[in-house]
């Protein structure tokens, strides 16, 4: 590996950190900066010209460079636990390739390996070993695992660091990676470790309080002990353009800071008082700046629950984005010119990327976006223009959508949300960046206060430097101008992460590379087993049939069984009646379901908002009076109750609402259900 490092990435070294860049340095990098052309190939380094390309350009060559040394197995490995998952990751390596590997779940599975479309599905039993409780031996452990990975066994035994195996293999590491061994992220922070040559380092400093912001007193410590990670890594850094560029933050921490800003760093807008010496800040923008506030990496932030994250990373590393869909909610808005998606989904097409039909320039209500989303978003990126808070959003007409009306999804989506306050309480689910979290989303640029429209880049600026190797993150960065003060957009997910151009030297997948292995299951041979024995379908073939993509069959099976079926076997068809939009049908499979799951009802409520107005039936009233969901029960029932009313009458309202306080689970949800019923009584008075 080491002789197949230097030999492929020396050339591509002496042109990388060349001095001489002579447009897009960090100062010049600015809206009015002409963004270069990439060449159509990355293979040949010498034809790159790096002197003449902006950082963000040669950030990203770099990693798209680094991850074709990798063979692509075209593989998904499916796992039981995060024992196995480390045990399979850390098979890995150059020679033999890198593949995917989830810890199986109902719903993050589904959406990946169905857009990730491999040719072999491996379900893999556990091994068996727990992980050790202690934080200081898992952290030994994933170490030495991650240096068996890079050079084998006896690198992992030789004492040697990963800087040293980096030195040895002439590739300097363009970021580090910052965990917890204590946090459930820390399995993405080993992927993206792995996957993008970077620094893995452990960041165990206590501000977990995601809905909360770092205080004032605590802000200098935490900048401080980041620097100071970049300081000892060996590498240069200090300026966008060095070795060391982007900082992965991967584990629970506060979306905000309060750090005490001197007047130069400072938003001054022209007609905006802002004049707090310590506003909210986004900490992915505070993170990785120096004591004068100069920006010297960009961050990203990854956080969660295991599956989430582990799924967050491998979408980022494994998933091809070549669709992509625009929203735009700025009608006639005063100054929202520039933020037109029109001029975006031109350049989008001559960059030879799919702008789906689940683009709206116009017309963009509420009744639009519901219409628009209810089979899921058929599209890899989305950019979304809306204004609102933290639960609601502002669409056409003077419309309003809330927390509900975030779809479900059928495949990964990385998202630019132009919206004030989305991420402001980014894991509370009554919020509407939470949801699109929760929903699939694992690149996401966003707000977590008021950030004013021109603190985000316009679809546009965006789409000319992702179309030419900048790293999505990076390209929706300011990084000139007063917006490139500390300031309030969001920024989750790996920073690394393109947006390559479809069909321009695409990652080509080898077949072989995984064999299967003793105790190992292929999906597609048990699949066809089973539906050979003539049990009939049961509810494990409907997924490893949509899982393979195997719509048809799993439609024709279900058509043919429906009369046999059973609860079981009626969730797992949903989701993909839910794609294909067949509403009857999946209303009908919902009523099979003794017990259904928070997915199952996120699919009847996407299925059905747009419909509602066609409601005439008070038993399909009733049905999604009983499909309110956890966290949204106050948001569902404000929906449904005009409806109540047109349908079963006014005096049908109070019973709702209580019936729904009865379940509430959550102290938000009851106050909320309180105020609707207090809003119904001063009606009636």
């Amino acid at each position: 590996m080491r002789v197949l490092l230097h030999v492929l990435i020396l050339l591509l070294l002496s042109f990388a950190f060349s001095t001489s860049t002579t447009i897009g340095s960090p100062a010049q990098d600015s809206e009015s900066t002409t963004v270069t052309t990439v060449p159509a190939t990355i293979q040949d380094p010498g034809n790159l010209e790096f002197s003449k390309r902006a950082w963000p350009q040669k950030l990203g060559i770099r990693s798209a460079f680094f991850a074709r040394q990798w063979p692509a197995v075209d593989t998904v490995v499916l796992v039981p636990d995060v024992a196995t998952w480390l045990d399979e990751i850390t098979k890995w390596n150059m020679k033999v390739g890198r593949w995917p590997v989830l810890i199986e779940d109902d719903y993050y599975t589904h959406l990946f390996v169905r857009r990730f479309a491999p040719s072999t599905i491996i379900r893999r039993p556990s091994i068996g070993t727990l992980l050790p409780d202690d934080p200081v031996q898992l952290e030994a452990l994933v170490r030495r695992k991650r240096i068996t990975a890079w050079a084998g066994e006896d690198a992992a035994s030789s004492g040697k660091t990963m800087n040293d195996l980096f030195r040895e293999s002439k590739w300097p590491p363009p970021g580090i990676v910052a965990t917890s061994f204590g946090d459930p992220a820390w399995p993405a922070a080993l992927t993206l470790a792995i996957a993008r040559g970077q620094l893995l380092r452990t960041f165990d400093t206590e501000f977990s309080d995601i809905g909360a912001s770092v205080d004032t007193s605590n802000t200098t410590l935490l900048r401080t002990k980041v620097e100071k990670m970049f300081k000892e890594s060996g590498w240069s850094w200090g300026k966008l353009g060095d070795q060391l560029q982007t900082f992965t933050l991967c584990r629970d921490f506060s979306v905000r800071a309060r750090p005490l800003l001197p007047g130069s760093a400072r938003i001054n807008l022209q007609g905006v008082e802002l004049n707090s010496p310590d506003p909210p800040i986004a900490l992915t923008d505070f993170i990785g700046r120096d004591s004068e506030l100069n920006r010297f990496a960009v961050c990203g932030w990854i956080f969660g629950d295991q599956v989430r994250c582990i799924y967050m990373a491998m979408c980022s590393v494994f998933i091809d984005r070549s669709s992509v869909a625009l929203f735009n909610a700025y009608e006639s808005r005063s100054g929202a010119e520039a933020y037109r998606i029109t001029p975006a989904a031109q350049e989008l097409k001559r960059a030879g990327f799919e702008v789906t039909s689940q683009t709206i320039e116009r017309n963009a209500s509420l009744q639009g976006w519901r219409r628009l989303v209810l089979g899921g978003l058929d599209s890899d990126v989305l950019f979304m223009n809306t204004s609102g808070q933290s639960a609601r959003m502002e669409l056409a007409g003077g419309d309003i959508g809330h927390t509900s009306d975030i779809p479900s999804l059928h495949q990964p989506l990385a998202l630019q949300l132009i919206h004030s306050f989305s991420l402001q309480s980014p894991a509370s689910p009554w919020t509407i960046g939470a949801r699109w979290l929760d929903r699939g989303v694992y690149a996401y640029v966003g707000s977590c206060n008021e950030p004013f429209l021109a603190a985000f880049k316009s679809p546009l600026q965006v789409v000319k430097w992702i179309a030419n190797y900048a790293p999505f993150l990076v390209a929706s960065r300011q990084y000139q101008g007063p917006m490139s003060k500390p300031w309030r957009v969001v920024t989750i997910g790996d920073p690394l992460m393109l947006i390559e151009r479809p069909g321009v030297n695409p990652v080509k997948r080898v077949v072989q590379g995984r064999p299967l292995q003793e105790g190992e299951s292929d999906l597609r041979r048990d699949v066809l087993r089973q539906l050979r024995s003539d049990q009939g379908a049961d509810a494990e073939v409907y997924r490893d049939l949509i899982l393979l993509n195997q719509d048809d069959l799993a439609i024709s099976l279900w058509e043919r069984d429906r009369e046999l079926a059973g609860s079981a076997e009626a969730e797992a068809i949903l989701p993909l009646l839910f794609q294909r939009r067949q509403f009857a049908n999946l209303v009908q499979a919902y009523r099979m379901i003794d017990e259904p799951t928070l997915n199952a009802k996120n699919l009847l409520w996407t299925s059905s908002l747009p419909r509602l107005s066609e409601l005439n039936s008070v038993i399909d009233l009733e049905m999604l009076e009983g499909a309110l969901r956890e966290h949204l029960m106050s948001n569902d029932l404000d929906i449904l109750i005009p409806h109540i009313r047109r349908l079963k009458g006014d005096q049908a309202v109070r019973p709702a609402v209580l019936a729904a306080l009865e379940l509430a689970t959550t102290d938000l949800d009851q106050k909320r259900l309180r105020n609707l019923l207090a809003k119904k009584s001063s009606k009636n008075r």
